[in-house]
C-alpha cells in the first residue's frame, strides 16, 4: 500500500530510475489508483464477510423458517445498517480518544458521524418493527429448562437443610426453640435453651412465659433423627 507521501522515496527504484519525471508521474497514479482499488475491494469484501456473521447470528438466535424472500432482504439490509453503524461508532471513539489532528475538526467530524449514526439508529429501529421476527422456540425452552432446574436445586437444598439440620422444641409446650447444625453430631455435644413462649388469658393479656430449659444431647436428637420433638421429625 503507497501514498503521496512515499513519491518522493520511490522516484530512485530501479523499475522508475531511467523515466521522465513525466513518466514516473503517470506510474505513480496508477500505482495509486491501482491500490485505492484494491483496499476498496478488500474492505468490500470484509464489510460483506461482517454481514454475513450477523445474519448467522440472526439464524442462531430467532426463528426464519417462514420468512419470505421480501423480509429476507429487510434482513441483510438490517445486517448491514448494524455493522455501517459498529464502524461509526468505532470512528467515533478513535475520534475521542486521538490525541493526534486539530481538537475542533475532530469534533466537527464527531458531529456528523453522530448525526449520521443517530438516523442510522432510526432506520434500524424500523426496520426490526417491520421484520417482527420472534426468537427461537429452544430460548424459550431454554429459558422454562433453566426454572425447572432452579426448582430442583431449591427442593434439593432444603431437603439438605432439613436433613443436617437438628431441631430443639421445648420440652413443656412443644414450641421450636431452635435448629442446630452439628458438624460432629455423634459425641456428647449439650445444648441447654430456655423457651421464652408467652402466654395469655382468654382477654388477650399476658399472664406469663413458658420459661422452661430444655437440654438435649446431640446423641439425643440424632436418635430420633435429629429432633427431641415427641412425635419424632414432623415436617
Amino acid at each position: 500500500m503507497v501514498s503521496s507521501k512515499d513519491k518522493a522515496r520511490m522516484r530512485n527504484f530501479v523499475q522508475y530510475k531511467d523515466m521522465t519525471d513525466e513518466e514516473y508521474d503517470e506510474a505513480f497514479d496508477l500505482l495509486l489508483e491501482r491500490d485505492f482499488e484494491e483496499e476498496m475491494l478488500q474492505q468490500g469484501e470484509e464489510f460483506e464477510l461482517k454481514v454475513d456473521r450477523k445474519l448467522k447470528e440472526f439464524e442462531q438466535d430467532y426463528d426464519l423458517s417462514d420468512m419470505k424472500y421480501n423480509d429476507h432482504e429487510t434482513l441483510k439490509v438490517l445486517c448491514k445498517a448494524l455493522v455501517t453503524l459498529e464502524t461509526l461508532d468505532n470512528i467515533t471513539v478513535q475520534l475521542l480518544t486521538s490525541g493526534l489532528g486539530d481538537l475542533n475538526k475532530n469534533l466537527t467530524l464527531i458531529d456528523k458521524v453522530s448525526s449520521i449514526s443517530s438516523n442510522l439508529r432510526r432506520d434500524i429501529s424500523k426496520l426490526q418493527d417491520d421484520l417482527k421476527i420472534t426468537r427461537k422456540s429452544r430460548k424459550i425452552a431454554g429459558v422454562e429448562d433453566s426454572r425447572t432446574e432452579l426448582e430442583k436445586l431449591k427442593k434439593a437444598a432444603k431437603e439438605m437443610y432439613e436433613k443436617v439440620h437438628a431441631y430443639i422444641y421445648c420440652e413443656k409446650c412443644n414450641m421450636l426453640l431452635g435448629t442446630v447444625w452439628f458438624n460432629y453430631p455423634y459425641i456428647n455435644n449439650s445444648v441447654s435453651l430456655t423457651c421464652n413462649r408467652t402466654h395469655y388469658n382468654d382477654e388477650g393479656k399476658v399472664i406469663g412465659h413458658c420459661g422452661h430449659i430444655t437440654e438435649v444431647t446431640s446423641e439425643q436428637l440424632m436418635e430420633k433423627r435429629g429432633t427431641n420433638h415427641p412425635d419424632g421429625f414432623i415436617f
